[in-house]
């Protein structure tokens, strides 16, 4: 996938998720394998990256 954020573009394989739904979305689009993991949604706030938001863009 390719996005941007703050002007930079940046790009991102989608490897793992815990909603099933997400998993086989990303797969079709990516046409490679996206893993349900559970355990993600349990994540500490600590080990996610900072949301930042803009009301002109978003980043997925």
């Amino acid at each position: 996938m390719k996005g941007f954020s703050e002007g930079i573009e940046i790009r991102c394989i989608p490897t793992e998720t815990s909603n099933p739904k997400i998993a086989e979305l990303l797969a079709d689009m990516m046409d490679s394998p996206v893993l349900v993991v559970l355990e993600v949604a349990e994540a500490p706030k600590s080990m996610l990256a900072e949301e930042k938001q803009r009301s002109s863009s978003r980043v997925w």
